[in-house]
């Protein structure tokens, strides 16, 4: 359950970065980057309910070049979303109760956001730490310092 946020022309703004900044100014924009993504993912576990700790520790960070996906999946997790990765969506956004197919009667559940109120509550952080690095890359990259 990876939340997804868009900016536009994010796609083509990573691929013009791609082609035009050196190897080490990409290297400071991915740890900027990473940094952001960071200050979301500490919000996500300080704010998921804790019953035995399984929703906040399978709660995972994935870096990509230019990126950082968080949330739960299944690639490369399989373990651990089997425990814990398909409860976060009934958390998140609660259920409406109802028969299982056994008979058994569910009870709803009230939604316990906890992903999307840490994107929400620190979006406005992460995207100021964002543009400072691309605004810094792009500087460099102007006045030629690479270093």
């Amino acid at each position: 359950m990876a939340r997804k946020s868009s900016i536009r022309g994010r796609s083509n703004l990573r691929r013009k970065l791609q082609q035009i900044l050196p190897k080490e100014i990409k290297k400071s924009l991915n740890d900027k980057i990473e940094h952001a993504g960071m200050l979301i993912y500490n919000e996500a576990k300080r704010n998921a309910p804790v019953d035995e700790g399984d929703l906040r520790d399978g709660i995972h960070i994935k870096k990509t070049n230019l990126a950082v996906k968080l949330g739960y999946w299944k690639k490369g997790n399989t373990r651990k979303y089997k425990k814990v990765g398909w409860r976060a969506n009934f958390t998140e956004y609660g259920t409406r109760g109802g028969k299982s197919k056994n008979g058994v009667v569910l009870k709803p559940r009230k939604a316990i956001p906890f992903l999307s109120t840490a994107y929400r509550s620190k979006k406005e952080q992460a995207a100021r730490v964002i543009n400072k690095a691309v605004d810094s890359a792009l500087k460099k990259v102007a006045n030629g310092k690479f270093n």
